[in-house]
Formats: C-alpha cells, sequence, structure tokens
C-alpha cells in the first residue's frame, strides 16, 4: 500500500478516536446537565451510538443550564454537534476504494435527502482533516460547557462498579 493510503488510513483512524472523544464529553454533559449519579447515568447511556448521545443533548431539556446560566452556551453547542455528527457519519458509514493513482473513493449511501442512490466522491486527506476539525471544535465547545458547569456546581457522584449481571455499586458504599 502507497504512503499515501497509509497516510490516509491514519487519518481517518484519527477522525474516529476524536469522535470517541466527543462522546465520551456529550456523556459527560448528560451526567452534569441532569444530575445523575452513576446509575442513573450508566443506564442513560449505556448502547448509546454517538448519534443517539447528540440527540440527548441536542433534545435534551437541562434546568441545569438554565439555572447556571449557561443555556445560551448549550443552545450555541447545538449545531456544532450536528455538524460534527454529519461529517463523523460522511467517513464511518462509507466504503472506500484505494485507486492505482493513489486517489481514494468514498461511496455511501446518503440517510437523508432527496438523493437515495448512491454517491461517489473522490477524498482526500485534507477532506477528512477538515471533518476531524469539526468534531474536535464540536468536543472543545462541549467540554468547555462541562467545566463551566462544573465549577459552579460539582455533579453527583459517578464513580463506581458496574459487575455482569447489570448491578450498580457506588465508591465507598457497603454491599
Amino acid at each position: 500500500m502507497a504512503d499515501s493510503y497509509t497516510s490516509f488510513l491514519a487519518s481517518l483512524g484519527n477522525l474516529v478516536l476524536q469522535a470517541n472523544y466527543l462522546g465520551e464529553a456529550l456523556i459527560d454533559l448528560v451526567w452534569v446537565g441532569k444530575r445523575q449519579n452513576g446509575a442513573e447515568l450508566i443506564s442513560e447511556v449505556r448502547d448509546k451510538t454517538l448519534g443517539d448521545l447528540v440527540e440527548l443533548v441536542v433534545k435534551g431539556s437541562y434546568d441545569e443550564f438554565d439555572g447556571l446560566g449557561l443555556a445560551k452556551d448549550l443552545e450555541s453547542l447545538k449545531p456544532l454537534l450536528k455538524k460534527a455528527l454529519k461529517e463523523r457519519n460522511a467517513f464511518i458509514h462509507a466504503s472506500w476504494t484505494f485507486r492505482d493513482d493513489e486517489t481514494v473513493d468514498r461511496w455511501r449511501l446518503p440517510r437523508e435527502g432527496k438523493k437515495r442512490r448512491g454517491e461517489r466522491l473522490r477524498l482526500s486527506i485534507d477532506d477528512v482533516e477538515t471533518a476531524i476539525e469539526a468534531i474536535d471544535a464540536a468536543r472543545e465547545a462541549a467540554e468547555e460547557l462541562y467545566d463551566q458547569a462544573v465549577e459552579q456546581r460539582p455533579p453527583p457522584a459517578r464513580g463506581g462498579v458496574l459487575t455482569e449481571d447489570g448491578t450498580y455499586t457506588p465508591i465507598g458504599s457497603k454491599s
């Protein structure tokens, strides 16, 4: 495989990692926004995709942010999350063809819009990096909102142990 393909695949791997970091930041926002303990949080976010987590934040009602004067910050985060999810999905839900001329084609079937046929695009590492920037901007904004909320009012304890049978035991409790 040519070096350009290796670099392209490394960029795709970075995109996956950045999307995972965004998911973790969204879980933190759900936790602090709903003031949930560890068991409630796990129940809320277990088996959620990044799209599901974005929906939780975008469509959720978080009185906690209103009470802390952060409602506008939450509202300004929402379009960043939608853009990050769209960018991420365009790369994750796709098939790739590495051509002899060292170009890369992406094929995908869009979920939305009038176009219901497959879409093929020739892409470069720069396209992947642009998507990563959108994901990273959303993550940074989510982390900043979390930090502002926690600075004003620390959330409930989250640490604990989840057993194989799904039982959650908070750290420090006697079982």
